[in-house]
């Protein structure tokens, strides 16, 4: 599970997919209710609840093909059918409207998904609820998804039991036939009573963006942000010693001076970031070739400040910048738009992977 202390995002261990390790005496604990978005690598998880607000995840934004698998449980205090979806959106939900592809645990305690303006399955498939406080019964879902054409395909796994498709090329929700990015799963609870629990999410393939020695910049998309916003990539290295550097710019970058927020990987073989007109350290991070390191960007565009994390191998998440300016030549900037990534003149390649804007 990711969590912030202060500018500090740092790693903790969080509820198991089994929703028995969250509660207490057959109540959903305190912790548990107030995870909107429980994150774990790339694995969102997250408990819908009735008569709550919407629950958000967040996830590696896709504009193209993929396939994401989720584990799903529903609970109702009788142990009877509910009333709950979880599907796709761009940007967090709070409306049905919002989603794009939909499953659902019907009232009628069957699957269904949505097809444009309506509800139906192309196989019948029962679902079982929990009482509070027993075991989950827990439902594998695999969604493929194309967002180009809005349609997609749904397949469910039961306990013990084998793969079964309750939609086949199924348009998205008619409010989303033009939807065209993806980047949350999301959740909610129509009926009187009980809770949805999701976990266990996985999104593939990963979606890269690679630079080679003399290829140039290379940028990626992301929604508009003007006040303060936390963005995680993955970045892997073909050597320690690479002169390169990830950033965020507010257009698509063409030169070092269109990026604000900057980590560097230096060719000596470590991480150092941009202050203002400099590049320095906070703690000591090395770069190690092949290691896929999540770079973390806490950024606030109002006051032109960031800070930024890395992974290393040993676990720790070593703070390469705290409070830094943006660079010099961006201190007016209003906005930000996308990752930017070069390598200035050192042979090797860096890749930048799975993009995900996480929302405060």
């Amino acid at each position: 599970m990711r969590a912030r202390l202060g500018t500090i995002m740092i790693s903790i261990s969080a509820c198991a997919p089994s929703i028995g390790a969250c509660t207490t005496g057959g109540v959903i604990s305190d912790e548990a209710q107030t995870s909107a978005a429980i994150q774990d690598g790339d694995k969102a998880c997250g408990f819908a609840l009735s008569g709550d607000s919407w629950r958000n995840g967040d996830l590696p934004q896709r504009a193209g093909h993929f396939t994401i698998t989720f584990q799903a449980s529903a609970y109702e205090n009788g142990g009877g059918p509910i009333d709950a979806v979880i599907g796709l959106a761009n940007g967090h939900a709070d409306g049905f409207s919002d989603l794009g592809p939909i499953v659902r645990f019907n009232a009628a305690g069957q699957f269904d998904a949505r097809s444009g303006s309506g509800y139906t399955a192309t196989t019948a498939l029962l679902y079982r609820a929990s009482a509070y406080g027993d075991d989950p019964i827990t439902y594998v879902i695999r969604m493929d998804v194309d967002i180009p054409s809005h349609r997609y395909s749904v397949w469910v796994t039961p306990p013990g039991g084998s793969e079964v498709q309750i939609a086949r090329d199924f348009a998205f929700r008619s409010e989303q036939s033009a939807m065209a990015r993806i980047d949350t799963i999301a959740a909610f609870v129509d009926s009187p009573t009980g809770y949805v629990f999701f976990c266990g999410t996985t999104v593939s393939p990963p979606f890269c963006i690679t630079s080679n020695q003399g290829s140039g910049w290379v940028g990626t998309p992301f929604p508009t942000q003007r006040g303060h916003l936390y963005l995680v990539t993955d970045l892997t290295a073909s050597a320690n010693t690479l002169d390169a550097v990830v950033g965020l710019s507010a257009g698509t970058p063409r030169a070092f001076t269109d990026l604000g927020p900057i980590v560097r990987l230096n060719p000596a073989g470590y991480f150092d970031a941009r202050d203002g007109d400099t590049y320095r350290y906070a703690m000591y991070a090395p770069v190690h070739a092949g290691y896929q390191h999540s770079v973390f960007f806490d950024v606030d565009v109002p006051t032109h400040q960031y800070s930024a994390h890395v992974t290393e191998p040993d676990g720790s998440w070593p703070e390469v910048a705290y409070g830094y300016a943006f660079r010099t030549e961006q201190r007016a900037v209003d906005s930000l738009s996308q990752l930017g990534q070069v390598i200035d003149g050192t042979p090797g390649t860096i890749a930048t992977c799975d993009l995900m804007l996480e929302w405060p």
